[in-house]
């Protein structure tokens, strides 16, 4: 490290009590972060950074901020097993409830990576895991459901890429859906 330049690294943890943030509501149970980078009179940049989110999942994360300009010059964030039948009443009924529309009852696990670079979003991944997704009417019959979902769905800037999305079958009503498999190919134009 240069003259006022540093090398730094925090790390928090939170295991107990709860937070309410309009409209959330989290719960404390041992989540934590953990950071390493680099200072100097130019930028901040985070080398490595990993939060745990309790019973939620993990993600991963990187940066580069600039001083002189105020801004974000790159990143990359990377979450993996995402427990959607604990992420979707914490992070998305709320919002959800919000603005009148049903909340689905999910399982499944979720995870995805984004690269940010030139001012762009560079990369996008998406992995669905054996997502089950169910929408239930008023009297709590099933209105909509899709079971098993599967996907990869790979996007970058300068390719054409191909995603793979598929579903065990499902239902709309009392109408049974089959499998379904939906390749998929992506290209940027």
């Amino acid at each position: 490290a240069g003259e006022g330049a540093w090398d730094w690294q925090a790390q928090l943890r939170w295991s107990a009590g709860d937070v309410y943030w309009q409209p959330l509501f989290v719960k404390g149970e041992d989540q934590s972060l953990a950071l390493r980078g680099h200072y100097d009179s130019e930028a901040v940049r985070v080398d490595s950074g990993h939060a745990m989110l309790g019973g939620l999942g993990q993600i991963d994360f990187s940066l580069l901020w600039s001083l002189a300009s105020n801004s974000l010059q790159s990143a990359t964030v990377a979450a993996t097993q995402i427990d959607l039948a604990r992420a979707g009443p914490t992070l998305l009924h709320p919002f959800l409830e919000q603005a009148g529309l049903p909340k689905p009852e999910l399982s499944g696990v979720v995870g995805g990576a984004i690269e940010y670079g030139g001012g762009l979003i560079q990369r996008l991944d998406l992995d669905l895991a054996d997502v089950s997704i169910l929408v239930r009417n008023a009297q709590g019959d099933s209105r909509m459901a899709v079971n098993g979902i599967r996907a990869y769905i790979p996007w970058r800037r300068d390719a054409a890429t191909v995603a793979e999305i598929s579903a065990e079958g499902g239902s709309y009503g009392r109408l049974q859906l089959g499998p379904v498999r939906l390749p998929l190919r992506i290209d940027r134009k």
